[in-house]
């Protein structure tokens, strides 16, 4: 009986627990869903973000102001904190009577009108042919290879530039700048340059070009140009034209047909002398920086020209006799030629200081013969109508005030000096210490 009622239990209680197994089933299967889904939130929580970040940057803050010889620099930065830097070009100079307010500097093309006023500083040079130039006391010139210069009240000779080859002629002097030509062996080492007047900053501005005349006006280079072979096959565009060309280099221009010679100028023009195909020599002038040409004087066989007194001085050779030069003058628009006097000449060199012409030569004696003991560098005072001989060893060069001999020795090196001023008449030498 006993037996019997366990039995009848036992099949009351089986279904219970047969649903109490499988519940404990579930469980385990809900517990590795549950773990599975966090496992997935987990890994979804961590994974990096995908997507670009536009950044949104601040205003620009310089750090360090640019001034017209160097850069400066700015930043700007992100909500994200990046940040961003760049460079701030360099200013222009800021000048007041050619000086720049930040650092001082003189303008590189810098320009007084000296010509006639006796002043050190001028236009480049009194003319084109000359190799060498006076400016703020020193004198500059060349010598084979190299370029020199010197205190006017004496000292060291300093070497400012030496040419690898060739040599260096046309020596022009503006502002802080010395402008020159340098002739080499073949066309392609022949070139027009410039460097600073303390040897700094060396830069070709023409290269493969051979001239004969150069003369540096403000912030244009004029110069005449010809065959280093002296071969040509185009008169005008070959022969003696004259070109021009920036300070700064670039292009060079042909503003004149050939043959141009005897260049000078006061800045407001260039004035030069004309030689046609067929030998009709005009004396003519341009406007600076311009081409247009206009004849001042013609049917003249004129040598040399020179600017003073804002009138133009001409030495031209006398038709009757061949040995005679003819010295006169006119005004610049080519108005009022007039004839000042007659000399017997060796060579055309002119320079004209206040009152005084200065040619190489002698006084004439009655138009009819010259006096050998006063044949070399002579002075004619316009005022007295008298000759005066200053010297017959050395050519002199020309500069503001008047004269001066760069005197060499046998070796080829430069001995010493010689300055002669025109107006108190005083020749002084200058010695190196």
């Amino acid at each position: 009986m006993k037996k019997f009622l366990f039995f009848i239990v036992l099949l009351l209680l089986l279904p219970c627990l047969l649903i109490s197994c499988e519940g404990a089933g579930d469980n385990e299967n809900n517990a590795s869903i549950s773990t599975a889904t966090a496992t997935t939130q987990a890994k979804t929580e961590v994974a990096p973000i995908t997507t670009l970040h536009s950044h949104s940057y601040s205003e620009w803050v310089t750090v360090v102001e640019a001034t017209c010889v160097k850069e400066g620099s700015r930043v700007r930065v992100c909500l994200c904190g990046h940040k961003e830097k760049e460079s701030i070009k360099t200013l222009s100079h800021s000048y007041i009577d050619a000086v720049c307010m930040m650092c001082h500097q003189k303008h590189p093309n810098f320009f007084e009108r000296d010509y006639a006023s006796g002043k050190a500083n001028f236009v480049g040079t009194l003319d084109g042919m000359t190799a060498c130039a006076v400016q703020d006391k020193y004198i500059y010139f060349s010598h084979e290879n190299t370029i020199y210069k010197v205190n006017m009240n004496g000292g060291d000779l300093e070497e400012v530039h030496r040419a690898l080859v060739g040599s260096i002629h046309n020596v022009n002097v503006v502002g802080d700048w010395i402008y020159f030509f340098c002739e080499g062996s073949t066309q392609d080492k022949c070139y027009i340059a410039k460097v600073r007047t303390d040897g700094e900053q060396f830069e070709k501005l023409v290269v493969s070009v051979n001239i004969s005349e150069m003369l540096v006006v403000k912030d244009i280079i004029y110069y005449v140009s010809f065959p280093l072979d002296r071969k040509y096959k185009n008169y005008s565009k070959e022969w003696f034209p004259l070109y021009n060309i920036s300070i700064n280099g670039g292009m060079p221009t042909q503003i004149h047909d050939g043959a141009v010679s005897d260049l000078v100028s006061d800045g407001e023009y260039l004035y030069y002398v004309h030689t046609t195909y067929d030998d009709k020599i005009t004396v003519c002038r341009t406007p600076y920086g311009g081409s247009q040409k206009k004849v001042l004087h013609e049917n003249t066989d004129v040598r040399n020209l020179a600017l003073a007194n804002s009138k133009l001085y001409l030495l031209s050779r006398d038709k009757f006799n061949d040995h005679f030069l003819n010295l006169a003058s006119m005004k610049t628009n080519g108005s009022d030629y007039t004839m000042i006097t007659q000399c017997w000449f060796s060579d055309t060199f002119l320079h004209v200081v206040g009152n005084k012409a200065y040619y190489l030569g002698s006084a004439p004696e009655d138009g009819t013969y010259y006096d050998p003991d006063e044949h070399g560098v002579m002075e004619y005072n316009m005022n007295t109508k008298k000759f005066k001989s200053i010297s017959w060893d050395y050519h002199p060069k020309a500069f503001g005030e008047g004269l001066l001999w760069l005197v060499y020795n046998k070796e080829g090196d430069l001995a010493w000096i010689t300055i002669y001023y025109s107006k108190t008449g005083e020749l002084k030498k200058i010695e190196f210490s």
